[in-house]
């Protein structure tokens, strides 16, 4: 296992029964840029940004990705659960200098897709500061096929339950990672 510029990278060679050698890489990216944005109107919507860099050697080969999950630390309280959704952001924010709520976005709180949402978390409030594995492999796989441009994440308390209820969120940024695991074809 080597770790190169926040990037471990671990390789396994499997033996198949055709004599044919696969291998097996996970890669552990932190990310480029990390920010947040919070809502004037409502003081507990405060939103993650997160772009990671993906090496462009994974983009130029032919390869099968097994998954990609996004990893952070959240928690909530004043209610007993709560959800967290992941999208992939529309808009290129990573060099815009300040970022707030509005200039940044051709929508108030971010320009991202609904439609190419990761996998949901919900999270209880007695489980305390909590580490966090969500599925992203559909939005990755979509940067790495060139269907998507990849601007990033952006992490979104739900907005039903900031509607709804009392909930309050934390959303970590210190130990935000994306894990990819992939094969070579």
């Amino acid at each position: 296992m080597k770790k190169l510029l926040g990037l471990i990278i671990t390789v396994t060679l499997t033996n198949i029964a055709a004599c044919v050698n696969v291998y097996a890489i996970r890669l552990e990216l932190i990310p480029q840029t990390v920010s947040t944005i919070s809502s004037s109107k409502e003081t507990r919507d405060i939103r993650v940004l997160v772009y990671f860099e993906i090496p462009e050697k994974i983009v130029a080969e032919n390869i099968h990705l097994d998954y990609a999950r996004l990893i952070f630390e959240a928690e909530i309280s004043k209610e007993k659960m709560g959800q967290i959704e992941i999208y992939p952001l529309t808009v290129s924010w990573k060099d815009s200098g300040e970022l707030d709520w509005s200039s940044t976005w051709t929508k108030d709180g971010g320009d991202y897709s609904v439609e190419r949402a990761g996998r949901p978390v919900t999270i209880k409030s007695d489980e305390g500061e909590k580490i966090i594995q969500t599925d992203v492999s559909y939005i990755v796989k979509d940067w790495l096929n060139g269907k998507m441009e990849n601007y990033g994440f952006i992490i979104v308390p739900s907005n039903l339950d900031l509607a709804v209820s009392d909930i309050e969120y934390s959303i970590y940024t210190k130990n935000i990672k994306l894990l990819i695991h992939y094969e070579l074809e």
